[in-house]
């Protein structure tokens, strides 16, 4: 054995550590496929357990004809920004144990404009989702009158519930890509524990949506 042979190092990785601090095109694919059955499985979810509880709740006061516009109302102006924050935490938890598994760090780049993008866009459509599943809830279990109910709920909803769902949803994303670095890092370090860690984020992330909003109504006043 001669001193070449003493001396020998295992070959660098052939990935940097520039390059994997941000997403491959193969991980944003898997990033969106994760982000759009999340939204479209919550919405559904979101719109179905809703629908339930408002039309329970009214039937108590024979107002259940009023069941669609409360449900529109809540998909357009909460229901939407909450799916769109489930869907990008169940994206993010993902795509991170992902990483961990094959021994590459917690991705803390490239994840700024996505977000902002991406929650935004997503909301109002996760918003619509909720309202057609709800639509078709209370046609098929409840027999109301498809026409009824869609004038019930087009007649409550305005483009201002729209406009502030997204820009609700832009201080979520605003407040999640500001926190992505540090919650992969933490996330990276704990392995399992998948659907806590899911919920952990959404609910931080809301939580600090609201208090920003409150203080800014609180400082405009």
């Amino acid at each position: 054995m001669n001193d070449t042979e003493n001396h020998y190092r295992a070959p660098a990785s052939i990935e940097s550590s520039e390059d994997t601090a941000r997403l491959s095109r193969a991980e944003w694919r898997y990033v969106a496929k994760v982000f759009v059955i999340a939204t479209v499985a919550a919405s559904m979810f979101w719109g179905a357990v809703h629908t339930l509880q408002i039309t329970f709740a009214l039937q108590q006061f024979g107002g259940e004809d009023f069941a669609a516009r409360v449900v529109g109302l809540s998909a357009l102006r909460q229901g939407g920004v909450t799916v769109a924050v489930f869907a990008a935490s169940c994206a993010l938890v993902l795509v991170i144990n992902r990483r961990t598994v094959a021994n590459l760090g917690p991705p803390n780049r490239g994840m700024l404009v996505p977000a902002i993008v991406a929650l935004p866009v997503v909301t109002p459509l996760a918003g619509s989702m909720i309202c057609v599943c709800s639509l078709l809830l209370l046609r098929v279990a409840y027999g109301q009158p498809h026409a009824v109910v869609w004038d019930s709920m087009r007649n409550t909803l305005s483009w201002s519930d729209a406009s502030f769902s997204m820009m609700y949803a832009a201080v979520h994303a605003l407040l999640l890509a500001a926190l992505m670095p540090d919650i992969a890092r933490q996330l990276a370090r704990v392995r399992g524990w998948t659907i806590p860690k899911i919920l952990a984020i959404a609910w931080v992330t809301k939580l600090g949506a609201e208090l920003a909003l409150r203080l800014f109504r609180y400082l405009w006043q």
